[in-house]
């Protein structure tokens, strides 16, 4: 009955420890399902990530250059009279304006991998966790530091009143 029962104990530690499954395992498994079937991974992939659009429209105003020309013209005009002329000629002075500008739109479309940025965020958290725990480590021991420091203290200022009363 022990034999037995120590088989039975071998076998669950056997079957306890053999069930552990870890990240490697985990993408050795994911590696074998891409390559056995591709489809199947990658609408997984497409399903769990799928990539964020993101359409940007820009409108920009280009100022252009100003073209100016001055000219003359001669009007006859039978109404006007001048004082100084006896013709009934007129000179009239005016200027042509151009300015060219310019409208542009454009549309930038931004995309996102929604899996790269899941797997960083991930990375960030675990980063974050690490940290969080070397503090509280440091933490801890800077309380150990502080007790030891205290209890030299003491011990110093005891071996201080016994040597001044032992004088």
């Amino acid at each position: 009955m022990s034999l037995m029962f120590k088989n039975f104990t071998y076998l669950a530690i056997i079957l306890l420890l053999s069930s552990c499954y870890t990240a490697k395992q985990a993408q050795r498994d994911v590696v074998k399902a891409d390559v056995n079937h591709p489809m199947v991974t990658s609408g997984f992939c497409a399903e769990k990530f799928p990539v964020k659009e993101k359409i940007i429209e820009k409108t920009k105003f280009i100022k252009g250059e100003t073209i100016v020309k001055k000219d003359t013209i001669t009007v006859d005009c039978d109404s006007v009279v001048s004082d100084t002329t006896q013709s009934n000629k007129v000179l009239i002075q005016y200027k042509t304006v151009y300015q060219t500008d310019t409208i542009v739109k454009e549309k930038i479309i931004e995309k996102e991998n929604t899996a790269k940025i899941k797997n960083l965020a991930l990375q960030l958290q675990a980063k974050e966790k690490i940290i969080q725990e070397k503090e509280a480590f440091i933490k801890k021991q800077k309380g150990k530091i502080n007790v030891l420091q205290y209890f030299l203290a003491a011990v110093s200022i005891v071996l201080l009143v016994i040597l001044f009363f032992k004088k």
